[in-house]
């Protein structure tokens, strides 16, 4: 606490007037700072505002490129799947007309064979009818020369 010499009338005017611009000058100090608080606080929070509005934006863009990826994925993935269906239906049709053909030949292959051993068993049959008929007639003359 500051104290004042006292004068006739009062105190010395001339301390109190350097008091008071002592205040004085100390107000318009801590004023002066307290606008340029104000002033850098004001600043910031609109700087803030500004980063935060960029912030939300980078988001916002962000989910709908998510998104738009996302839905690019999907479509190419049922893309790609139709692709792989229809090849493997293609190679599964090659597949199985390659096994028709491949069963006719075999199965022509043993008609042919069946119907050789047919025709060797035949001709064996032939044969030994024919050599049958000869001992018979042999056999025959044998007994008729009796």
């Amino acid at each position: 606490m500051i104290e004042f010499a006292t004068e006739k009338k009062g105190y010395n005017k001339k301390q109190v007037d350097e008091y008071l611009e002592t205040v004085k000058n100390e107000y318009n100090a801590l004023h002066k700072e307290n606008e340029e608080l104000k002033s850098k606080l004001a600043a910031e929070t609109s700087d803030s505002e500004a980063k935060a509005t960029a912030v939300a934006r980078v988001l916002i863009q962000a989910d709908m490129t998510a998104e738009r990826v996302i839905a690019e994925a999907n479509s190419e993935a049922e893309k790609i799947t139709s692709e792989a269906t229809q090849k493997a239906e293609s190679i599964l049709g090659s597949a199985q007309a390659e096994v028709r053909s491949q069963s006719r030949v075999i199965l022509k292959n043993a008609e042919d064979q069946a119907e050789s051993i047919v025709q060797e068993a035949l001709n064996e049959a032939r044969r030994i009818q024919t050599e049958l008929a000869a001992l018979l007639s042999s056999f025959g003359k044998i007994i008729g020369n009796r």
